[in-house]
């Protein structure tokens, strides 16, 4: 796995703010796709309200599970109900876990959107600036957002930074960081700064590792296992052209999941937009800051 060996200063981008610079309002909190820094999660639910139906594959499903849900409620929350088990919840099992640390403090984690590896019956995804993301997080504290992160694919870095000089203005902080492996081979990727009176934007062209967490990829795929044999189990006695249709729907997940292990296999953007005054708290209450995304 990559790691972050050394940050070089590096000026990559001019650092003389533009009138887009959000220090000229000073005012105004973050945000991604209308949700702001600092709004309640009552406020992020009634925003991200909507159910989603379907797709292709869940409707391949649908021929021999009929009872198979047809819907799904988003967003969803960690203080959900329905996702209390583990394996009810619908991230990956490294990504969504709240840390012990974050459970004493009270963080709750949502989605508004099905990422990979969610539920690959339903056809949905998170966008950043009409970018496809792997996956959004948005967490809070004291019933408060205070942390927005999203990866996105590397190669789509140009058009993500593109987009938030663009409405952001040149970052505050533009640096070069060099990561090395084991073996000593070095890759070079670019980390950028916007920062304002009450909040920070991080992107970080490869600072989303790749998957750390063996129990996490064990779970995914025992997961993916397990659905696709209760579809072949689901379609026993049934209709040849049923039975058929299970064998196909248990390929189909298990060419998505390492199509999508591929996707994940090495570093990725990763952007991370924060509350300064709520963050701070939440370290205080004992949450562990990462240094290494949360400049």
């Amino acid at each position: 796995m990559l790691q972050l060996a050394i940050m070089a200063a590096g000026i990559l981008l001019a650092q003389t703010p533009s009138p887009k610079d959000s220090l000229s309002t000073g005012a105004q909190p973050f945000g991604l796709k209308g949700d702001v820094l600092g709004e309640t999660l009552q406020e992020f639910r009634t925003r991200n309200d909507r159910v989603i139906a379907l797709g292709n594959n869940g409707l391949d499903h649908l021929r021999f599970a009929p009872l198979l849900p047809k819907t799904k409620h988003l967003p969803l929350c960690t203080n959900d109900k329905a996702v209390q088990k583990p394996e009810n919840w619908p991230l990956d099992a490294e990504k969504s876990r709240l840390t012990e640390e974050e459970e004493r403090a009270g963080v709750v984690k949502c989605i508004a959107a099905l990422s990979l590896n969610n539920d690959l019956d339903f056809d949905d995804g998170p966008t950043v600036a009409g970018i496809r993301a792997y996956r959004t997080v948005y967490s809070f504290f004291k019933n408060r957002l205070y942390r927005i992160q999203s990866e996105l694919s590397e190669g789509d870095y140009p058009v993500l930074r593109s987009a938030f000089v663009a409405k952001y203005g040149a970052p505050r902080k533009a640096a070069v960081a060099v990561y090395g492996n084991a073996f000593g081979a070095k890759t070079v990727g670019q980390q950028l700064v916007w920062t304002n009176a009450i909040s920070q934007i991080s992107i970080g062209q490869l600072d989303a590792k790749q998957h750390a967490d063996p129990y996490g990829d064990l779970l995914a795929t025992m997961n993916e296992r397990l659905r696709s044999t209760k579809a072949q189990t689901e379609a026993l006695g049934l209709s040849p052209d049923e039975e058929q249709a299970a064998r196909v729907y248990d390929k189909a997940m298990h060419a998505i999941q390492e199509t999508n292990k591929s996707l994940e296999g090495h570093n990725n953007v990763l952007l991370t937009i924060w509350h300064k005054a709520l963050g701070k708290e939440c370290e205080a209450a004992g949450v562990v800051k990462d240094r290494a995304k949360d400049l």
